[in-house]
């Protein structure tokens, strides 16, 4: 499950390796800080600003995706990133900053997200899922109210331009737990995270 001391490690850990230059120092630590309960506050439990929309396989019944038997891969594509975040973090310290929210982005959810939903059609079986609604426009604001002060949004906006790039490459599977008999078959499911 992702919380904010685990957002904040992740993140801190990030800026730390981030290229061309680490992040660190008692400022690093506040971004940290503000990034992290931002995200969480964005991500967490709210499907409007983050969801998932999956395939269901398995026994026909109703049943929900046991958020326990999830895991999430996210990989971290640092060059992607690093163009989406350019028209907003610019110079050598933007180009750091974008590297290290690629990497945070991608080993937060690979290391500590899951997901859970529901599954109207398949009772028992496995979800494949990925992310579908990766809402810019609140995780910016919730950044920026976070970040605060002199150019907040616009850093904001080059972050948020990062996390959606990472995010969209991103996937997860899970159990599905319910009841459920028949012949197998093949049904959409909604998730979202935790």
């Amino acid at each position: 499950m992702i919380t904010v001391p685990g957002a904040q490690a992740t993140c801190v850990a990030a800026m730390a390796r981030a290229t061309p230059n680490p992040i660190i120092g008692p400022a690093s630590l506040k971004t940290a800080k503000a990034l992290s309960e931002a995200l969480v506050s964005w991500a967490v439990g709210n499907p409007l600003n983050l969801g998932l929309t999956g395939t269901a396989t398995g026994m026909p019944g109703m049943g929900s995706i046991a958020f326990a038997t999830t895991r999430m891969m996210v990989p971290d594509n640092q060059v992607l990133a690093r163009l989406a975040a350019a028209p907003f973090l610019q110079g050598p310290t933007g180009t750091s900053l974008a590297s290290a929210i690629s990497t945070w982005i991608s080993t937060l959810f690979t290391t500590q997200g899951q997901y859970q939903g529901v599954s109207p059609l398949v009772g028992i079986g496995l979800d494949s899922t990925k992310f579908t609604t990766i809402n810019l426009v609140t995780l910016e604001k919730e950044l920026a109210g976070k970040l605060g002060g002199p150019g907040a949004y616009i850093t904001a906006s080059g972050v948020a331009a990062v996390v959606f790039v990472v995010l969209s490459a991103g996937s997860g599977v899970g159990v599905i737990k319910g009841s459920g008999g028949g012949l197998p078959i093949t049904a959409p499911t909604t998730s979202f995270v935790v």
